[in-house]
């Protein structure tokens, strides 16, 4: 007698059927492209591609919400909810401006799809940039009032690019600027010589040049000069004193050095500050040394500030010394 054996399958407590595929419960994203790759680009082109979002599931797909890891790369979809079996298009833009070199940009999906609530797209483009800057800073050292000092720029840029720098806009007050073609080199170079006055006026300076080219599209056209044209006192720095960040009623301080060579008998006599939160005070260290100490008051007004100074002084040829004091009073 032959005997009949059934075998019976369960997989964590469901029964299984080998006939026709499960259709997917609910709602079910997919995307045309996984990854967005725009290739090598030129700075500041603003970049397009088309791709589609897909629901392959038996329930209404609802787009939640689109983030991305920054405001160059945005993603949007032309509808937020896409029926069973329907698609919607996916467009990625992506702003190549101030970037150089490969970048990699996220953009993510959030949706209703139980099985993967949160897609990321990665951004990628390789960014050549036109025009090349040696030094989008420069600083000087402090010069003696009457004096003057030289700095150059390389402006460098690929040998069919037809650089032409038409002129430079900016900082007249302290500095003139030269240019300066290099045509025994590989690339096309053009240096820029910046010069302080003889004629420029005392104390801390910062301005912003720049340079009118025939490539419009770049965003290297502009350099930031800083310096300071010393009378007979010296201040450290860019100018620029910061507060930590501090609680709202709570006092806090910052102090520098201002130095002198001991030359004449100048002093410094004193601070304006301009707003009641702020007070300063001149402390004499000896050996031709003073330190500046800023104070912040109980100030009642959270959020950013940011103030100019005036240290006041003896010396008939700066009788004001303007400095800028910047902090953030938490709530």
């Amino acid at each position: 007698m032959r005997r009949l054996v059934v075998v019976s399958v369960v997989l964590l407590g469901l029964s299984v059927s080998f006939g026709e595929p499960l259709a997917a419960k609910g709602p079910l994203l997919r995307l045309s492209e996984r990854v967005i790759d725009f290739g090598r680009v030129e700075q500041m082109d603003q970049l397009t591609k088309h791709i589609y979002l897909r629901n392959e599931g038996d329930a209404p797909l609802r787009i939640l919400k689109i983030e991305s890891s920054c405001g160059c790369a945005v993603g949007l979809a032309s509808d937020s909810t896409v029926a069973p079996g329907q698609e919607v298009k996916f467009t990625v833009t992506f702003s190549t401006k101030e970037y150089s070199g490969p970048q990699e940009k996220k953009i993510t999906i959030r949706s209703n799809d139980p099985a993967e609530p949160s897609v990321t797209i990665p951004v990628r483009a390789d960014i050549h940039v036109l025009l090349r800057l040696s030094e989008e800073t420069v600083r000087f050292d402090p010069v003696r009032l009457g004096g003057t000092a030289s700095r150059q720029v390389k402006v460098s840029a690929d040998k069919d690019a037809g650089l032409e720098i038409g002129g430079i806009r900016g900082g007249e007050e302290y500095l003139t600027a030269t240019l300066k073609r290099d045509s025994s080199a590989q690339e096309e170079v053009i240096w820029v010589i910046l010069s302080i006055k003889p004629d420029a006026p005392p104390g801390l300076f910062r301005e912003t040049l720049t340079l009118t080219t025939t490539k419009p599209k770049s965003t290297r056209t502009k350099i930031t000069v800083i310096g300071s044209i010393v009378s007979y006192f010296e201040v450290p720095g860019d100018g620029r004193l910061r507060i930590n960040p501090t609680p709202r009623g709570k006092p806090a301080q910052t102090t520098i050095q201002i130095t002198c060579d001991g030359s004449k008998p100048y002093e410094l006599l004193g601070v304006e500050t301009g707003v009641p939160y702020l007070s300063g005070e001149i402390i004499p260290k000896g050996s031709n040394k003073y330190d500046l100490r800023i104070t912040l008051e109980e100030r009642s007004e959270t959020g950013m500030f940011v103030q100019r100074i005036a240290v006041l002084t003896s010396d008939p040829k700066q009788p004001k010394i303007f400095l800028q004091v910047q902090g953030h009073v938490r709530g």
